[in-house]
């Protein structure tokens, strides 16, 4: 017999073998407590992991992409990051009463709150057409349409369709709104600015 044979025939070491028995010991440890989910992630995590795009709005219409990602996200933080803190909303006054016709930034923020804590998902559409650079600093979108799709499952959706004059404000590099003020397009659907108020007579509780 060869000298690499009779090598291959001798028993282990004891040493050799401990390392062996505790390293299938724990092989075993772990495929259990992966079996168990101890090792599995969190929830909060997973969301991390995935965060909503949010570009720096640099140019007007860089805030409107940014919206349109974040109503679907339903991220309400992200619509936030986009309002100058002086922000007002100003509804149709065929929406509300005469004394209530400006809602403040936490006011709106609060609103969509209400509105993205619905089940359903949500897909908005923006319909751009007149828009000026009244001075520097300041930018508008003049008849700026809307349509909002609230889906609560896949034969039955709620239309929320209106427009609005969005006002911008230059702060540092972003342009940020500064005034909403909210329209009724002359059809049947609801105004944003109406659900906004309404969200369970409009969206379903």
């Amino acid at each position: 017999m060869s000298r690499g044979l009779e090598r291959a025939a001798l028993p282990l070491p004891s040493g050799h073998f401990r390392r062996a028995a505790a390293s299938g010991l724990l092989a075993l440890l772990l495929a259990a407590a992966a079996g168990c989910g101890l090792f599995d992630l969190r929830e909060a995590e997973k969301v991390q992991s995935n965060p909503v795009a949010f570009d720096t709005p640099t140019d007007p219409w860089i805030a409107l992409r940014n919206l349109r990602i974040t109503t679907a996200a339903k991220a309400t933080p992200n619509f936030e990051r986009s309002m100058t803190e002086d922000y007002k909303f100003r509804f149709d006054p065929f929406d509300v009463a005469e004394d209530s016709l400006l809602w403040s930034r936490t006011e709106d923020i609060n609103a969509l709150d209400r509105m993205f804590g619905k089940t359903g998902t949500f897909r908005l559409t923006w319909s751009p057409s007149d828009s000026s650079y009244p001075e520097s600093g300041y930018f508008y979108y003049k008849n700026l349409g809307y349509r909002l799709v609230y889906r609560r499952s896949l034969s039955d959706s709620v239309v929320i369709q209106g427009s609005c004059v969005l006002y911008f404000r230059q702060v540092g590099q972003q342009w940020l709104i500064h005034r909403w003020a909210d329209m009724d397009d002359g059809t049947a659907a609801p105004t944003w600015g109406y659900a906004r108020r309404n969200p369970d007579e409009v969206l379903g509780s």
